[in-house]
């Protein structure tokens, strides 16, 4: 099914949380097929209350998470941090097996 571009509550909730392949990302998030989550955006099925409190959750976090690196990069740099320094620290978490896993769907 084609993205109709309809702005859903589901939609706003689940392109906060993945700006970027939305009903790719979303589907592994809960474990289900992606045309699942693309009928949930569209409004063409209901989506459960408790998966929108779920995926709000997690936009919470991701977005303190987001805060709390920015600040510490902007702790870095006034302490004379140079961005290549930065930008590689940060590969270094991400490349860790820490992030390097899925889990059970929430």
């Amino acid at each position: 099914m084609p993205d109709l571009g309809i702005q859903t509550p589901t939609r706003s909730i689940f392109e906060n949380l993945f700006p970027v392949d939305t009903g790719t990302w979303m589907s592994r998030l809960l474990g289900t097929q992606k045309r699942s989550v693309d009928r949930m955006m569209d409004g063409y099925s209901t989506t459960a209350p408790r998966i929108l409190e779920k995926a709000a959750k997690q936009a919470d976090i991701r977005d303190q998470l987001v805060a709390d690196i920015d600040a510490a990069l902007a702790k870095a740099e006034s302490a004379g941090g140079h961005v290549l320094v930065l930008r590689f620290a940060l590969a270094d978490i991400l490349k860790g097996e820490r992030l390097d896993r899925d889990e059970d769907p929430i």
